[in-house]
């Protein structure tokens, strides 16, 4: 059988249908070889491609250079389609797409069990951003493990400016002190660069004249030199970082608890750029990591590996939730990083156990017994994204990691480092609201509407239920933008989106598909005299006078109406239906509206 009759197959199969057309995630339909045959609009945006070009293309064509278990492409590919025969297979993949490589999580599973030729569903997810958070918080646990159980600074900063490596490959770390006189830079750290940058940078000089890094300490601030060459304050470094093949380098002061700063991150770059919004974060993290170490370093120097110290240092971390348990799951340790996610002051916490603080009731069973595995048997409690509680009784997602110390004569005691991923969804929340509704009237925008209308079509397609399409364009909006300017056209049109919003019900789809043009999805069955009555009414509030700070304005709107399936069965023949009858109401004189014939 050829690949063309496997597609045709593919794209009769109702089930198949459905699948590409109502998943979210990228979804691509491959036969047993790995052959992409089919997929849906999520997969163009990933691959890259469009949905032709992508057609024909193997799951091999788009592997990165090696997979995360070592096998070859080919091995991975090949063993895992087979796997997936008997069961759903979920694994990570990594693939290289729209110039990048990274790693993503598929799920693949036979389309038809019944099928003569089988096919398989591949569903992907890109886990890039997931495996870079998971990372960065493993290693910030890992530097903060060493640094509670007191191993030497040169140590902690080594590892910490290695692990910054690992997470952003295209960086290589230096890590300075302020010297106790502050009137010069201390490399402290710097594993992946050569001797002589070290050398060349080593006891820079502080000060508003001094080159360099020098500079930056005194400054006090980020300072990003996207190309080295171009900046006279460097040059006296130039020779050795041209040498060594780097052109850029972004600095981060590290400040001490006080605001003052202790010591220079220092990254530089084979290429001359500015850092990203992630690079930028990770590089403050790192930071905020490093003046922990070398507080506490200095701390010791002057109070004797004071342990009070120390703890003081983790209790004034506000950006990191930081809680100390004993055996008995009773609060040790409490920073002020959990005092802001949780609610709870330090006195109110320490003594109580975790069940009765931060733990929602439902959980506390499955909670006490991960705990006491932990501690007796020595299972640890994974790391992940939980929803947990503060003292007003809010929930509040964070996402926790775990060490267990064992340290004589204590007993075994748990720490938990908990960030809190609010601010993250809500970030969330707005890419999505400004994905799927338009920014200026707050309704549906195309691609939100083009989603309902699909939708609808097939729930339509399945119940027989009949539905109504409205399609609208306002008249005389372009004289209103052309003489009262376009700031007073976008009040009218937010006005405008009003005024319909209130001759429509709360079940129904009002969308802005852009300009002056909107639409109307009106589901169950209304026969056409309501219909009318609807179009009726937002003819009479879109036409009455608006007032756009000292001037009147009048625009009317012409409405072409279109019902499934009377004219049309699928989503283009409905938008051409509803949009020919709302040119036959403007040509019928406008501020009307007509059926389509």
């Amino acid at each position: 059988m050829m690949v063309s009759d496997v597609q045709d197959g593919a794209q009769r199969a109702p089930d198949c249908r459905a699948i590409l057309n109502s998943v979210a995630d990228v979804i691509v339909l491959v036969t047993a070889d790995g052959r992409i045959i089919a997929c849906n609009r999520a997969a163009e945006g990933f691959f890259g491609l469009s949905r032709d070009a992508l057609t024909g293309t193997s799951l091999i064509d788009w592997c990165g250079r090696q997979q995360h278990d070592g096998r070859s492409n080919e091995d991975f590919v090949h063993t895992t389609l087979d796997a997936a025969r008997a069961g759903v297979v979920q694994t990570e993949w990594c693939y290289s797409a729209r110039g990048i490589t990274a790693i993503a999580e598929i799920s693949i599973g036979l389309a038809d069990h019944h099928c003569e030729v089988p096919l398989m569903v591949v569903s992907i997810r890109d886990a890039s951003a997931r495996r870079r958070v998971e990372s960065r918080l493993r290693y910030q646990t890992r530097v903060l493990k060493m640094l509670v159980q007191g191993e030497a600074l040169e140590h902690v900063l080594r590892t910490l400016t290695l692990e910054v490596e690992n997470d952003n490959p295209a960086m290589q770390c230096m890590l300075l002190q302020v010297s106790e006189d502050r009137s010069s830079l201390q490399v402290l750290a710097a594993p992946s660069l050569p001797m002589d940058v070290v050398a060349a940078i080593d006891e820079s000089a502080i000060g508003p004249d001094a080159i360099g890094m020098g500079a930056a300490a005194w400054a006090g601030e980020r300072i990003i030199v996207e190309d080295l060459a171009l900046q006279p304050l460097w040059q006296a470094y130039i020779r050795p970082l041209h040498a060594a093949g780097l052109r850029a380098c972004w600095s981060e002061p590290i400040r001490s608890a006080q605001g003052s700063v202790i010591g220079m991150l220092c990254v530089f770059l084979s290429e001359p750029r500015f850092p990203s919004s992630s690079e930028v974060e990770s590089i403050t993290q790192a930071a905020d990591l490093a003046s922990i170490a070398i507080e506490q370093t200095l701390a010791q120097a002057r109070l004797r590996a004071s342990e009070r110290r120390f703890r003081s240092l983790v209790m004034n971390i506000e950006n990191m939730a930081i809680q100390g348990y004993d055996a008995n799951r009773k609060v040790i340790l409490w920073n002020k990083g959990s005092e802001k996610i949780y609610g709870f002051t330090e006195a109110e916490a320490l003594g109580r156990q975790i069940e009765d603080l931060i733990i929602p009731p439902p959980m506390c069973d499955q909670v006490i017994n991960e705990i006491e595995g932990w501690v007796r048997h020595g299972e640890p409690v994974p790391p992940g994204e939980i929803e947990l509680q503060r003292k007003n009784g809010s929930a509040v997602s964070v996402y926790s990691t775990h060490e267990m110390l064992r340290l004589p004569p204590r007993g075994p005691e748990m720490y938990c480092v908990d960030v809190d991923l609010t601010e993250r969804k809500k970030a969330e929340q707005v890419i999505w609201f400004q994905a799927n509704y338009d920014l200026l009237t707050g309704l549906a925008n195309r691609h939100l509407f083009m989603d309902r209308l699909s939708q609808q079509v097939l729930k339509s397609g399945r119940s027989g239920e009949a539905f109504a399409l409205l399609y609208m364009d306002l008249d005389g909006f372009k004289r209103v933008n052309d003489t009262y300017g376009h700031h007073r056209g976008d009040q009218l049109l937010i006005e405008a989106a009003r005024r319909m919003q209130l001759c429509v019900r709360k079940t129904d789809t009002l969308a802005r598909l852009g300009g002056d043009e909107f639409t109307l999805i009106v589901t169950n069955h209304i026969d056409r005299d309501a219909l009318a009555r609807i179009a009726g009414y937002i003819n009479r509030e879109v036409a009455a006078p608006y007032m756009l700070d000292e001037y009147e304005a009048q625009v009317e709107v012409s409405i072409g109406i279109a019902e499934f399936p009377v004219h049309g069965r699928d989503v283009d023949q409905l938008m051409r239906s509803a949009d020919k009858a709302m040119y036959d109401a403007k040509q019928a004189g406008r501020n009307s509206f007509a059926f389509a014939s």
